[in-house]
This record gives C-alpha cells, structure tokens and sequence, in this order.
C-alpha cells in the first residue's frame, strides 16, 4: 500500500514538474513578412485627415514607435529577419518630406515609394482613431482604438511593388477592463497607450518573437 501511494505521489509529481516547464518554454510567434533582412527600411504613416486635425503628430508618434521597437526588436531579440536592417531615413525627416509634397497624397504608394530612397517602404495608412467610448463622444469613458491598413512595398527593381498587405489591422486600448471603457482616463493618457499598443503589434509583423501580453493591455 505504501509503494503504491508512493508511486503516486512521484507520478504526481512528475506532472507537475512537467507542467511547471512546460509553462517555461516560450512561445513564439513567427514574423507575418520576413523581406526587411538586409534592407534599408523607413516608416511611412498617414492618416485620415479628420484625425490629423485633432491629432497632428500622430504620423510621426506611430513612426517614431516602430522604428523604435524594430530597432529594440533588432538589438535585444537579434532575430534573423532583422539582421543587417538600417533605418537611415528619421520619422521626422519622412514628415516634413510629406508636408513638402502634398501631391503625394493623390499618388499610389507604389509610385511615392521609390521617392523617399530606401529598399523597403513601410506603409501605414491610419484610417480610423478614437479615445471615447462608442457610446457618446462627450462621455468620461475612454477606449482607444485605432484601425490601419498595413503594407510593405519593395523599392528595389524597376519598379516598386506592394509584397505585403493586411488591411483593418486593429488594437483597443486598454485591452481589458470594461468593454464600454474606462472612467477619467483621459485623453491624452488614452491616446499614448493606443500608439504604443498598436506600434508594438506593427513591429511584431516583421521578426519572431515572443508571444508576451496581448498589445493593449
């Protein structure tokens, strides 16, 4: 009788051990577009115009904060798919670059593209923003949203071409809590944390990583 509760107990055992390393290992999650080894890249953000009128640095927020994470990403995760990547164009030299040539904004990317003088373009186009709960506008609940379009267009070649896409890419801020949103958050609070939340789920479409807290959380 003793040998079999101590059977028991060692088998109990074991599975928890198992369980505990289990819980250990990392999950990662492969890059959505691996093309940007070796490349140089920049970040282009538009947005929608009724959005640059309340918010007229978001363009260079959400550049700025892949460029950063990319760059972090690259440093610290040293991953295969960001091994030799250069970043020579800043989120502030592509903005003032935008505002010099407002007749970009009637032309397809795969034709401003080449204009900016990279081998990868990373295009985001901000198409939808908000800090309020859908429920009034007016209200003091705050849930950040941002919804974006996502592309990569190769520069190389004769002629630039679009070789990663994934339209309504969306992150709400904070991920959890109320689904109506948060009281007194505020504006500015909200806003902060929905860039970084979506920044950091468009950096993680180009290198594997580890699967950590959802983005917006």
């Amino acid at each position: 009788m003793r040998v079999v509760l101590l059977s028991s107990l060692l088998v109990l055992s074991g599975c928890q051990i198992f369980g505990i390393a289990a819980m250990a290992i990392p999950n990662m999650i492969p890059a959505a577009y691996t093309g940007l080894k070796g490349k140089s890249v920049a970040v282009y953000v538009w947005t929608d115009r009724a959005i640059s009128g309340d918010w007229p640095t978001m363009n260079i927020d959400v550049a700025s904060g892949v460029q950063k994470k990319l760059l972090a990403g690259q440093a610290e995760d040293k991953p295969d798919a960001l091994e030799g990547t250069t970043f020579p164009v800043t989120p502030q030299s592509m903005a003032l670059f935008q505002m010099n040539h407002p007749e970009i904004e009637l032309q397809p990317i795969t034709a401003v593209a080449p204009q900016v003088g990279v081998q990868r373009l990373i295009y985001i186009e901000i198409v939808g923003f908000q800090t309020r709960s859908d429920l009034e506008m007016n209200t003091n609940l705050f849930k950040g949203q941002i919804v974006a379009n996502l592309k990569v267009v190769d520069c190389e070649g004769p002629q630039a071409k679009v070789v990663y896409e994934e339209n309504n890419v969306t992150v709400k801020f904070p991920k959890k809590g109320p689904s109506d949103g948060v009281v007194n958050l505020g504006d500015g609070r909200t806003y902060i944390g929905t860039v970084d939340a979506f920044t950091t789920l468009v950096s993680w479409r180009f290198y594997r990583h580890e699967e950590e807290r959802e983005a917006g959380q």
